[in-house]
């Protein structure tokens, strides 16, 4: 793979020169790898893993968002992961503050350890730490026949994360420490037995599906997709779960559109509401009525519970339909029963076939020469409709929806709720327990009446609760009642007069139920010494219980923790030791549920001055900001800046635009070394804007033009000349972590760079030539390109430019043109 091996026999105690140089000059990073072949102990390697958990929502618990303010108009998809390592030793990250590289740490058997060159740190303003690059990739993928595994139709932007042992994942894996040994910073990692969770609320932890149309896709979590860290076990890294999405914007095809998205119908009699608009054929879809085009499906399946003649008619549907039924294994291998055009009412479809118990019947619904519109599929309409004939429903809560489509009164059939009805149908329940109930008829097309009864004959019956309208002016019908365990309910649902007939009756029943959590806790990074709340939302009969817990104990109310047996749970003053996985289990009479665990971060030193990410023309000028994550109280920072000076040339500084009333003092005595020194240093009563995004001094280097494209260096972090630290207004030193950043050299000048800022604009930072005049464009097509300002830029190459409308826009793209002198 390009790579060098020797072998040689070593003398103890003999000390060996070993040159490195790249064949034609090519230069790069250079990982250099030593091993004694016998006699050394066994790698102890990590195993990692994406746990797809649906308790802990792990995967399972992702959600959708419309209100990001930092994404105006976008939905996106909030997604939790977790990556537990259940290898035989720990896997270890170990940076440094002179560069970005990290190395990987192996420990062996025989207590000695190995490193390895595994990817950069970089250290992210928005979280407070750093976070080990390319951890984790977020995809959904299209659902191909037979589950098969399709494209990629969009990807989570963020694949970088902070690695610490967040969650005790299995405490009896041989070399499973008793508590967390990586909390992050310098030193990054994961325990045996610990997972590493980061929670769907998370800044950044999202899929954009605003423009995915709704369906069944696979969603995918990958944690080291390239393969940086060495593990026993490669093959495990990826995990996937099957989803349905459907999009809230309304907007895209609908979500039975394909045969693997079916929606189920559960009952004998069965009633269901659809359109086919955008809805697409598929590749090799079968023709669903001889002789004739088609277009638009979608597709319902049903299970028959008995040999019967079955009847499924679109009556009720706004276009001219087509509808098919078929039997078989998989999409690909089909046979059709029946099929029809116009047999039903109107221009809509009726087919009657032969059902067999325990079969499942593949029902499409499209239309002709591509009609579209409203679909109504009716499964065995009104086959409830007389009260011998109840359709049986069961359990604590539930809904059923059926056709009324024929359906009639009989004869000494009570008026129920005291009004004369036409188009009644009927439904019989035993109840599990003694309770309340509530039944609804909320989700039916028409102007219902509702009634329950007891007694087995039409004539003998006793009436328990009856509703016309929920509220005036609101046709849908609503009873509450006391139930009586085992005791058999008569419910029918009828039309008031002159109600439509060929509706849909959909009856809803709710009892006493066991909580369920409705809105979960989400997960937080905070500063030490901060407050953090947690709030739970549940549903179920009251009264709800609630008991909080931290890592599996039940918390106890004190000076510190309020709530910890309400819904809200409020941590005051957080430390180190709060940190890790915090739950809710919430009770009733009827039952129990626990929350999915929402993760805490505590960042013990919240002082960082750090170098982003960066990109630098070969041959020209490199801008390095050099940032820092303040608290408001400091007045003094001093460093030295490590570099490689056979890369980048000339060193200086200047004061950034924020800080220039510092006193700015360079030291240049190592500066041929790669060493910068510099101190800033404020007026008596000033300090630094407590901030994530504080520009102290702006770096520059002069980019060697011999360097390949691609090159990729750093800019980072010593103590001599200028010994690093930070002091505050009170004299005191702050303990402050300083973060190298990566420096990527390129070729072309006028190369464009962005940021987010934190009140939502975005800067764009161009990287030319030494007083070039440039026009910045933009664009929302990649084709078609708008002048937005002409700039010049400084001594040093560099200009930035704010877009004012880049908080309203939901994308856009930008350039910039250098004009002629």
């Amino acid at each position: 793979n390009g790579g060098s091996r020797v072998s040689f026999n070593a003398v103890a105690g003999t000390v060996y020169r070993i040159s490195v140089r790249g064949v034609g000059g090519a230069s790069g990073v250079v990982l250099l790898n030593w091993d004694q072949p016998n006699g050394r102990g066994v790698d102890l390697l990590p195993d990692l893993f994406v746990w797809p958990n649906a308790a802990q929502g792990f995967l399972y618990g992702w959600y959708l968002d419309q209100l990001e303010p930092t994404q105006p108009g976008r939905t996106l998809m909030r997604v939790s992961t977790a990556t537990p390592n259940i290898g035989a030793g720990p896997l270890e990250l170990r940076g440094s503050s002179t560069e970005a590289g990290v190395y990987q740490r192996i420990y062996r058997t025989d207590g000695t350890t190995t490193n390895r060159y595994a990817g950069t740190f970089t250290f992210h303003p928005g979280h407070g730490h750093l976070h080990f690059d390319n951890w984790i990739n977020l995809h959904l993928r299209t659902v191909l026949v037979n589950d098969g595994v399709g494209d990629i139709v969009a990807s989570g932007d963020k694949t970088s994360f902070a690695i610490i042992d967040l969650m005790n994942y299995n405490s009896t894996l041989p070399g499973h420490p008793s508590n967390p040994v990586y909390f992050g910073g310098l030193v990054q990692g994961l325990s045996v037995g610990y997972a590493d969770v980061y929670g769907a609320g998370l800044l950044d932890q999202w899929i954009d599906v605003t423009d995915v149309p709704s369906g069944r896709y696979w969603l995918e979590g990958i944690v080291d997709p390239a393969n940086s860290i060495l593990e026993s076990n490669e093959s495990n890294n990826l995990a996937r779960i099957l989803i349905n999405y459907v999009n809230p914007n309304g907007t895209n095809r609908p979500v039975n559109d394909h045969f693997t998205n079916a929606i189920e119908l559960l009952t004998i009699t069965a009633g269901a509401l659809g359109h086919n608009t955008n809805a697409t054929l598929e590749p090799g879809e079968p023709l669903h009525l001889a002789g004739s085009t088609t277009g638009h499906s979608v597709w319902w399946n049903w299970t028959a519970p008995s040999d019967m003649m079955a009847t499924l008619t679109t009556d009720g549907s706004s276009f001219d339909t087509v509808l098919a039924v078929y039997v078989g294994p998989a999409y690909g291998a089909l046979t059709k029963l029946a099929s029809d055009n116009d047999s039903g009412a109107g221009n809509n479809s009726l087919v009657t076939f032969a059902a067999t118990a325990g079969t499942t019947y593949h029902i499409a619904v499209s239309g002709l020469n591509t009609a579209f519109g409203r679909i109504q599929l009716n499964v065995n309409p009104a086959l409830n409709d007389q009260f011998a004939n109840c359709l049986p429903i069961s359990g604590a809560s539930g809904s059923a929806t059926v056709s009324t489509l024929g359906a009639t009164r009989q004869s000494g059939e009570p008026n129920h709720a005291g009004i004369v009805g036409t188009n009644s149908v009927w439904f019989c329940w035993t109840a599990p327990d003694s309770g309340p109930w509530i039944l609804d008829t909320y989700g039916s097309t028409f102007d219902t009446l509702l009634a329950v009864y007891t007694g087995s004959a039409l004539n003998a019956l006793t009436t328990i609760a009856a509703n016309n309208d929920l509220t005036v002016g609101v046709p849908i019908s609503r009873v509450n009642f006391t139930a009586v365990s085992n005791t058999t309910y008569r419910i029918a649902v009828d039309g008031r007069a002159g109600a439509s007939g060929s509706g849909l009756a959909t009856l809803n029943w709710t009892g006493p139920t066991p909580p369920r959590i409705t809105a979960q806790p989400q997960s937080t990074n905070v500063i030490a010494g901060a407050t953090v709340t947690f709030n739970v939302t549940a549903a179920g009969t009251v009264p709800l219980s609630y008991q909080w817990l931290h890592a599996g104990t039940n918390l106890i109310a004190n000076s510190r923790y309020l709530g910890t047996t309400s819904s809200q749970l409020r941590l005051q003053k957080v430390l180190p030791t709060d940190m890790g996985d915090y739950s809710v289990l919430v009770s009733n009479t009827y039952g129990m549920a626990t929350s999915a665990p929402a993760f805490l971060i505590v960042l013990d030193n919240p002082r960082v001055v750090y170098i982003d990410e960066a990109t630098a023309p070969i041959g020209g000028v490199a801008i390095i900001p050099i940032e820092m994550q303040s608290l408001g109280d400091e007045s003094l920072v001093r460093f030295t800046l490590a570099f490689d000076p056979a890369l980048l040339l000339n060193a200086r500084v200047t004061n950034s635009g924020t800080m220039s009333a510092a006193a700015l003092t360079v030291n240049t005595t190592q500066v041929s070394s790669g060493r910068l020194g510099v101190s800033m240093s404020l007026p008596t009563g000033q300090s630094i804007p407590a901030g994530s995004h504080q520009e102290l001094v702006h770096a520059y280097f002069d980019v060697t033009n011999t360097a390949a494209n691609g090159t990729v260096t750093s800019v980072g972090f010593e103590n001599a000349p200028t010994t690093r630290g930070v002091i505050l207004t009170n004299g005191l030193a702050a303990v402050t972590l300083f973060a190298a950043g990566p420096i990527t050299l390129t070729t072309g000048e006028g190369r464009v760079l962005g940021e987010r800022l934190p009140d939502g604009t975005f800067r764009i930072s161009v990287l030319g030539l030494a007083g070039g005049n440039y026009e910045i464009q933009a664009s929302s097509d990649l084709q078609n390109w708008t002048e937005l300002t002409q700039l010049t830029a400084d001594p040093q190459g560099g200009l930035e430019f704010i877009d004012p409308q880049s908080t309203v826009l939901q994308h856009r793209f930008y350039r910039a043109m250098r004009l002629a002198p």
